[in-house]
């Protein structure tokens, strides 16, 4: 299946986009309650398939969250339960100020009775659970300022002016995952991803395909897999550029993991590019000889993982990286 990466968060246009492009998407979701409505609905019509950690008390890392988000109210001028932590910290001489305190009782949930690389992997799935609320936010927000440039466009031409791209009251920004205006992969590019690998590392039997939407995140993989091969990429020039339904797609992706030329296969499916049903371009990149546990390694910057004692390189399938964009 389809590894959705590295976002837990995906815009309800986007989802519907990408499922209905793709097939079926395979979603890492550390904490259920984070989950919106319309990616609940997905999962129920069997277009998103949940990933879940095992290992993590979901009560501590909802406390955690919850934590952090208080926190953050509190440092924003609202008054919280973290008051709490301010006025603790003025008295007996008070050395650690509220985000340390914070940053010890988080730690202490993630090491109390955690197996070894336990508090690592809270520390991961704690971090995706901040940013989610941060893509969900700027999901929102992208949708408010859409909403206000059309208002602005019903007004200019109600008064007969001409519609113009800068004339605007605030920044001008697509819907979220519907343009290069808006790329949440720019958001710690670097941290998302290896907070993503190291739960995507939990999975015994790891899924081989790996797609983004994010610019971001697809150059900073390119260049920590300067090996890979990009067997294909779609561009603008590319008028031609076959359309691929979901069950072509599956099957080019099934045939690129064992193929001994992946370039052979792609040129024989999209010679002159790639495009899904939608219209969305796809690239693909082919890191050859490599496992996806292999490929969760390097991003979380631990070599390549594997010892002389494992399984020989040459035994493993091509594991597929992909882009997805306009």
């Amino acid at each position: 299946m389809i590894q959705y990466m590295p976002f837990t968060y995906i815009p309800e246009s986007l989802a519907h986009r990408m499922t209905l492009a793709m097939g079926p998407l395979a979603v890492w979701q550390p904490l259920e309650s984070l989950i919106p409505a319309h990616m609940r609905t997905l999962a129920d019509e069997g277009r998103i398939h949940w990933r879940r950690p095992s290992g993590i008390d979901p009560v501590q890392l909802g406390r955690a969250a919850q934590s952090f988000n208080q926190w953050a109210e509190v440092h924003q001028g609202k008054a919280g339960d973290l008051n709490t932590f301010f006025m603790a910290a003025q008295g007996g001489g008070g050395e650690e100020s509220s985000a340390h305190q914070i940053h010890a009782q988080i730690r202490h949930w993630g090491d109390a009775g955690a197996a070894p690389g336990g508090a690592a992997l809270f520390q991961a799935a704690l971090f995706l659970c901040l940013a989610h609320t941060y893509d969900q936010q700027q999901d929102a927000l992208a949708h408010e300022l859409v909403a206000v440039r059309r208002l602005e466009a019903q007004f200019g031409r109600v008064l007969g002016e001409a519609d113009h791209p800068d004339a605007c009251i605030g920044p001008v920004l697509a819907t979220a995952g519907n343009g290069a205006a808006f790329d949440p992969g720019l958001f710690m590019t670097e941290r998302r991803l290896q907070a993503w690998a190291r739960m995507a590392a939990t999975q015994a039997d790891a899924d081989g395909v790996f797609i983004t939407t994010s610019a971001a995140v697809w150059e900073h993989l390119v260049m920590l897999f300067p090996e890979s091969r990009l067997v294909t990429k779609h561009r603008p020039e590319h008028k031609e550029a076959g359309m691929l339904s979901p069950a072509e797609l599956s099957a080019l992706i099934d045939r690129l993991a064992r193929a001994g030329n992946p370039q052979a296969l792609v040129d024989e499916y999209c010679e002159s590019g790639c495009r899904l049903e939608g219209g969305a371009a796809l690239d693909l990149a082919v890191v050859k000889k490599t496992s996806p546990a292999a490929l969760f390694a390097r991003i979380m910057g631990e070599g390549d993982g594997l010892g002389p004692a494992q399984t020989p390189v040459e035994d493993f399938r091509h594991t597929l990286l992909g882009y997805m964009h306009s």
